[in-house]
């Protein structure tokens, strides 16, 4: 590989970090949502708008509390993962 080609694999990986690093998300969040069918699904299983789900995927945002034993059980993303502060760290 020449260096032309080098240095634009390496622009595009720094770049990539770079957007990665402004996408700060709640990953677990992110996770179990998906695999409880998505937004719409959790919206629909709380009776709460999908914007109010969306919003748990912000990184200073947290799933609410009365939400996360429902929400493990759907998804399968433990209570530890989605809420060390309120369940402790996963033993």
């Amino acid at each position: 590989m020449g260096r032309t080609a080098i240095q634009k694999k390496l622009v595009l990986l720094v770049f990539l970090v770079l957007v990665l690093a402004l996408m700060k998300t709640n990953l677990y969040a992110q996770v179990a949502i998906d695999k409880a069918g998505g937004r719409t699904a959790v919206a629909k299983m709380f009776g709460i708008t999908p914007e109010a789900v969306r919003q748990w995927t912000l990184e200073d945002r947290r799933i609410p509390a009365e939400y996360i034993l429902k929400l493990e059980e759907a998804s399968g993303v433990s209570r530890y993962d989605l809420r060390p502060d309120v369940y402790g760290k996963a033993a």
